[in-house]
């Protein structure tokens, strides 16, 4: 009763950070008076005094709950400084808090497991409505749809398919690099989180969704995915695993090549010379304000209105007092762990985490606090990594061993 209990709680929470990051839900006329923005954080907060009352309180750590504590404290400091925006500020903060506090109580990481299933879901109705509606044109629009992203109606398919973009997929979401960021990061946790043994169907599903976004940074992405999982496939046959290391050489060359002019590509256009602005925009108000930046709200979107990239934004408004803590838990996370795998891991995260938008979403909350709350499996005095990515001999499925 307790265990199906913990996965309800479990699954509230998984579905406020889907719905709460970019889902074109909460930027639409259906969001009447922040309603859907209300409804994410009511289901973090009843998923987080769940947990709270199934689980023992024993199960938070004293030298991790220290956190706890002082997080009061610097919100105050910081409210005295730029008290620009109290509200929305103080609805972020709390919102982290929860996170901080709930994956202190969660080690199993049975939230992201829920995450990524959520996303497997709508990667799969997405691709779906993808291809047999927008490019095949079997299935039509049931209506139209109002995005206050994007500023103009766009097609809805039956509330669960939204074509923000033309002919990219953009699931529920925003626009297609947000739809790319949630395939992306669900394929990073599949991969470099989670131990459950997952069909290969579940891999390429999550690597189509992202090819179908059209986006550049999904791309990359991909392309810098793949390497490394040439870099670990391995076979039983040994010739195949000599042959590796040349292939390797050549994708390797390949891929920065490829990587390199889609980048350049991308600059040449209007999107990309806006990208470029915006870092520009974005670190000469960082030097203005180095300490507690320019603040949130009216002022920041005055000035930085359209950023597309989460850490020199968060530096523009937030400043070093709260830029430091994001990265301190990203780097104390490596700390722990630092093996090539998790390299490999915060490599592809940071890579998202500066291109996209996405520092005061509840997905940014829930990776900085498993990586805050990150306790290593040891075994004899050596940190063993929780998942060793290996493809099965039939190459019919992926599994942590």
């Amino acid at each position: 009763m307790i265990t199906r209990a913990k996965h309800i709680f479990e699954w509230l929470i998984a579905i406020s950070i889907v719905f709460e990051t970019r889902t074109i839900y909460l930027h639409s006329d259906l969001n009447i008076s922040n309603i859907f923005t209300y409804l994410c954080f009511a289901l973090l907060l009843l998923g987080t005094l769940g947990l709270f009352f199934v689980n023992k309180m024993s199960k938070i750590s004293i030298n991790k709950s220290y956190i706890l504590l002082i997080y009061p404290f610097l919100l105050l400091i910081y409210f005295i400084f730029r008290p620009y925006s109290l509200m929305e500020d103080l609805f972020y903060a709390i919102s982290l808090f929860l996170f901080l506090f709930v994956f202190m109580m969660n080690s199993k990481n049975g939230i992201l497991d829920k995450y990524v299933k959520i996303i497997l879901l709508i990667s799969i109705v997405s691709l779906f409505f993808w291809l047999f509606g927008l490019k095949l044109g079997f299935f039509k629009p049931s209506g139209m749809f109002y995005s206050d992203w994007t500023k103009r109606t766009v097609q809805n398919y039956y509330y669960v398919f939204f074509a923000t973009q033309g002919e990219r997929n953009t699931a529920i979401f925003t626009e297609a690099p947000m739809s790319s960021l949630h395939f992306s990061v669900a394929l990073l946790i599949l991969t470099f989180v989670l131990k459950k043994k997952r069909k290969i169907f579940s891999y390429m599903i999550l690597i189509l969704a992202i090819y179908s976004t059209g986006a550049i940074t999904g791309y990359i992405f991909i392309l810098f995915y793949l390497l490394y999982i040439l870099l670990n496939y391995k076979s039983k046959v040994k010739l195949i695993n000599q042959l590796k290391y040349l292939l390797l050489i050549v994708s390797i060359v390949i891929v920065f090549v490829f990587a390199k002019d889609l980048f350049l590509e991308k600059l040449q256009t209007d999107s990309g010379g806006r990208r470029l602005e915006d870092l520009v925009n974005c670190f000469e108000a960082f030097k203005s304000s180095p300490i507690f930046g320019i603040g949130g709200g009216d002022i920041a979107e005055a000035k930085l209105s359209g950023s597309s990239n989460s850490i020199l934004r968060l530096l523009a408004e937030r400043g070093l007092f709260l830029g430091i803590p994001y990265l301190y838990c990203i780097f104390k996370y490596l700390h722990k762990n630092f093996t090539f795998r998790c390299f490999v891991f915060i490599a592809l995260f940071m890579f998202l985490f500066v291109i996209t938008s996405m520092h005061y979403t509840y997905l940014m909350f829930a990776l900085l606090s498993y990586f805050y709350n990150y306790k290593p499996i040891r075994k004899k005095h050596k940190i063993v990594e929780k998942v060793d990515f290996v493809f099965c001999g039939e190459g019919n499925a992926i599994y942590g061993q």
